[in-house]
């Protein structure tokens, strides 16, 4: 079949959307080889949870004594990184006081901890890595939800800005279930497009099941199908798709019931860390002050345990590209309406689901927003094409998160010892 102008243009947007996922990758696995052991979020817990599962094939149970730290996570991040730390050798990790042969930074949390033995770091590091593998996977579902919303030419800008936004790009190359969760709510992104364009709910119900299993939050992305099913007007869409999700969580529930005492486990969690504890009411100054901040802060980038910050020059280009496509998405036309409007409500559940769980704890961070952050990357899209941004501005679009990107890794570089 002879090639036409329409066939090479898809051809070369394939290749390129190949390319941001493999820079997406990059990105991680610079951060996962260049960040000390356990300077990013509950990576000590994170790490003996995965060597539980590893060394006992059992999801651990908080009740016992000592309990497993993270252990009231849900499992899938944890057996599938156990998997993985068989292949590399790190199924017995376990961290330990070393002493720094040069002065660290006082700004990283962990400078003594770490691994006595070189295989050991190198094991540590390759079953980081694996996360790698998942920012790649979440810039390619993006970029494939952005080919059924947006016009050729701004296609490849959602997939561009989810591989170059630093704190995923950091999480993504740490031991974390953050990238699991972002990568399960880029699937359900997909799928809500699905359901809205041409009322297919396959790849919906995929992800919303990979989600609940993936993280807590990924609960948040429930309610999405029944947006995509009341904006084509046809409720019918939701309500198998849904049904099934819940039906795929229901043995974390029950198991969650028998051992704790509530489908959701928050009794275990509070138990486990009662010092974290900082219940306030929705009118507390502090959603007004301080959780806005932090979170829009540590969206792009505040790393080493939360104690490293970007500098704000730095952040600075990549948050007016957000903040302007965000505010772009309010001209939309009625066709890319539609799918802003879904959009923006994937974020507003997950957003909503974070601001519950800061009445209980201090937790103002912007990882916790990774289940809506290919919705969020796909709205920004239709926000700049709706503004039909032109000219340098047009080119300011992929220039000011390259140098975020860049800026942030860099601040991570200079701390180094």
């Amino acid at each position: 079949m002879p090639s036409t102008p329409k066939r090479r243009a898809r051809r070369t947007e394939r290749v390129a959307l190949a390319a941001l996922a493999v820079l997406g990758a990059l990105h991680a696995l610079a951060y996962a080889w260049l960040n000390p052991p356990f300077e990013a979020p509950d990576e000590v817990g994170h790490l003996a949870y995965v060597v539980h599962v590893a060394q006992t094939g059992q999801w651990p149970d908080q009740s016992q004594t000592p309990p497993v730290p993270m252990g009231h996570h849900h499992p899938l991040p944890y057996h599938g990184l156990a998997a993985v730390a068989h292949a590399v050798g790190g199924a017995g990790l376990t961290p330990q006081l070393v002493a720094a042969e040069t002065p660290v930074p006082w700004r990283f949390l962990h400078p003594d901890t770490g691994f006595s033995d070189p295989d050991e770091t190198r094991a540590f590091r390759l079953l980081r890595s694996t996360g790698a593998l998942l920012a790649a996977l979440t810039v390619w579902l993006t970029g494939l939800a952005a080919r059924k919303v947006l016009a050729p030419g701004w296609r490849l800008l959602p997939p561009f800005l989810v591989a170059c936004l630093p704190q995923f790009a950091f999480l993504s190359g740490s031991l974390s279930n953050d990238p699991w969760v972002a990568c399960a709510g880029a699937l359900a992104t997909l799928g809500g497009v699905e359901i809205l364009a041409r009322g297919r709910s396959g790849r919906w119900t995929l992800g919303a099941s990979l989600a609940l299993w993936a993280k807590k939050s990924g609960g948040t992305l429930l309610p999405t199908a029944l947006v995509a099913a009341t904006l084509r007007r046809d409720l019918r869409l939701a309500v198998v798709p849904t049904a099934v999700a819940l039906l795929v969580a229901l043995p974390l529930a029950v198991r969650n019931q028998v051992l704790y005492g509530d489908p959701l486990g928050k009794a275990i969690e509070a138990a486990t860390y009662p010092d974290l504890l900082t219940p306030r009411p929705l009118g507390s100054r502090y959603f007004l002050t301080s959780f806005p901040y932090w979170m829009a802060r540590s969206w792009f980038g505040h790393f080493g345990w939360m104690s490293l910050p970007v500098p704000v020059l730095a952040l600075a280009p990549a948050a007016g590209v957000w903040l302007g496509g965000a505010l772009g998405a309010f001209w939309a036309g009625p066709r890319l309406r539609r799918h802003a409007l879904l959009c923006g409500a994937t974020l507003a559940f997950v957003l909503a689901g974070v601001v519950v769980y800061n009445l209980s704890y201090t937790q103002p961070q912007g990882r916790l927003l990774f289940p809506a952050l290919s919705a969020l990357a796909l709205l920004l899209g239709v926000g700049a094409q709706a503004t039909r941004v032109k000219g340098p501005l047009r080119w300011l679009l992929a220039v000011c998160p390259a140098l975020t990107g860049v800026g942030a890794l860099a601040t991570l570089v200079r701390a180094l010892p």
